[in-house]
């Protein structure tokens, strides 16, 4: 790996730990879910960005949430992606994921 190729896969993990924030303040866990449409690459980025901050508290809430989510199973989770979550805030899937929170990664100790 070169010395630009690290610099921009750090680039690349800061990005997608700031998106992750992001979307969890602005609308929380089922936002990001919905939103980035629980990409495996996105996901891994997420974890590899908190792994490189060493936020490992997040990384702990962050994989409490992901396995939440695997166990609705893939078809519950595809249905939920199916869905226009600003027309169906009623939705039960959406309920629950947004109803795990997680502190911010900036201001928690980990």
């Amino acid at each position: 790996m070169t010395a630009s190729n690290s610099a921009s896969d750090r680039e690349r993990r800061s990005y997608y730990v700031d998106y992750y924030q992001s979307e969890m303040n602005n609308g929380g866990f089922s936002q990001f879910v919905y939103n980035s449409r629980w990409s495996p690459t996105l996901v891994s980025l997420v974890r590899d960005g908190g792994s490189a901050m060493n936020a490992v508290a997040h990384l702990h809430l962050f994989d409490e949430k992901a396995a939440i989510l695997e166990r609705m199973g893939p078809d519950r989770l595809q249905a939920f992606l199916q869905v226009d979550t600003l027309a169906s805030t009623l939705s039960a899937t959406r309920s629950m994921l947004a109803a795990i929170a997680s502190p911010s990664w900036r201001n928690a100790k980990t």
